[in-house]
């Protein structure tokens, strides 16, 4: 006895290129390289995809008249749809799959029914969601998330932090923050702390869309747009008490343009000394860098409003990615070793750099 449906090709291939972006890395469970296609008698299929951690629903139509699962290999299964158009057809006889494309051939795939293996994805019940402009919240979302830590001493920093009004993220040298009243998530004085790969995969599965809708249950993140559903496992932990971070006055301000700054540290790229900045009253910066490899240091010049003479030593890197959503830029500091703190244009947006303690 077998079963057959039907799926639009450019359907199942989007779901499986997104799906796809849930693999493990590294394969500690073999059933986790497949994808779960659950198929209803309402003509509606969903494509599943997990790493544990966070999971992928897709729904899609279909023309099917049984219900049934079955796993598939993920990569092979897209490595056959990559080129093809029209629709394809999915035949389930015992336990082989065979997929079907008219002038393109099948493709067969042996032992898909051990559903059974497949680890069960959390379900939203009785939640609060919030909706957002998905462009504004995942570009804001993505930068925020550049500044997590990468080392998982402290896993609470590999995390950003969701409460009402902010989303904040820090690894120890820096901290990025973006406060807005369109951030009303309804958590009543609460706290969740996302995982940073779950902010990079969210950026990526609803690029495209105009509107993004994210709930939380205490355990779990919910992310849904389109026909998607994106689940993302809380980290559970107390947060730092960021506001205590940020300086609240400042003795020095200095505003430049991100684009000519860019265009002189790209200059330097390639160092791996320290980046020294002395600003002056005649309107000038003077950005300094010495590469360590040849003992040698480079001085260049730009323009910028200066209040009061004072200099800071920062790591390149993190300036570049500090500043690259703004156009414009000031940097607010007080003395060598306090918190440099970076604001422009995008004004629910505040970037906190740690300065680099050297001999001048």
């Amino acid at each position: 006895m077998s079963t057959t449906v039907q799926l639009k090709v450019s359907e199942l291939r989007t779901a499986l290129r997104l799906g796809q972006l849930f693999l493990p890395r590294r394969q500690t469970l073999p059933v986790l390289s497949n994808i779960k296609l659950q198929f209803g008698e309402d003509s509606v299929a969903q494509v599943t995809a997990t790493n544990l951690e966070a999971a992928f629903v897709a729904t899609l139509p279909c023309a099917s008249s049984e219900a049934f699962d079955i796993l598939l290999p993920c990569r092979q299964a897209l490595k056959f749809l990559s080129k093809a158009e029209g629709a394809v057809e999915l035949k389930l006889a015992g336990k082989v799959a065979t997929l079907t494309l008219p002038d393109v051939g099948e493709a067969k795939f042996s032992d898909v029914t051990l559903v059974s293996d497949y680890p069960a994805i959390p379900q939203p019940g009785e939640v609060r969601w919030t909706t957002l402009d998905a462009k504004w919240f995942l570009r804001l979302l993505k930068h925020v998330a550049i500044h997590t830590a990468a080392e998982v001493t402290r896993p609470i920093l590999t995390g950003i932090l969701f409460e009402d009004g902010a989303i904040v993220a820090a690894d120890g040298f820096r901290l990025a923050a973006v406060k807005s009243t369109r951030l009303n998530f309804g958590f009543n004085g609460k706290k969740y702390n996302l995982p940073a790969t779950t902010a990079q995969l969210a950026a990526k599965v609803f690029a495209e869309l105009d509107e993004i809708e994210i709930a939380i249950d205490g355990k779990y993140f919910y992310f849904r747009g389109g026909n998607v559903l994106l689940t993302s496992q809380a980290i559970q932990g107390n947060f730092p008490d960021y506001r205590q971070l940020v300086p609240q006055s400042f003795d020095h301000q200095i505003t430049f343009s991100v684009p000519v700054l860019l265009d002189r540290l790209s200059l330097f790229n390639g160092f791996r000394g320290t980046t020294k900045f002395s600003f002056h009253e005649n309107n000038t910066c003077k950005i300094s860098a010495k590469d360590d490899e040849i003992s040698a240091t480079y001085n260049i010049e730009m323009p910028a409003q200066v209040s009061s003479e004072c200099r800071i030593a920062l790591r390149k890197c993190y300036i570049e990615q500090a500043v690259k959503l703004f156009s414009l830029c000031t940097l607010q500091m007080t003395t060598l070793s306090s918190p440099v703190v970076f604001k422009g244009d995008i004004e629910e947006l505040t970037i906190l750099i740690m300065p680099m303690f050297i001999e001048w």
